[in-house]
């Protein structure tokens, strides 16, 4: 995923939660490791529309953690 794509994610995510406004972000977190997987962990149930967005972005949900694996090059 490159930056460009993170930060335009980033926005969609914090539109969604900025929405809502009893839900919060606090607590929920981000993180990549080396081998290019992007990790999402909400500390609530997304709403609908993004847990949609981010299935079509191309993440996977794995115990309730969305987690974004990039495709191989050959």
């Amino acid at each position: 995923m490159t930056l460009k794509k993170l930060m335009k994610l980033l926005r969609i995510i914090e539109g969604a939660y900025a929405s809502v406004a009893y839900v919060s972000m606090h607590g929920s977190q981000l993180w990549a490791n080396g081998g290019g997987e992007l990790v999402l962990s909400f500390n609530t149930q997304p709403p609908r529309s993004l847990d949609e967005l981010l299935r079509r972005a191309g993440f996977i949900v794995w115990q309730g953690e969305y987690i974004y694996r990039p495709r191989k090059r050959s």
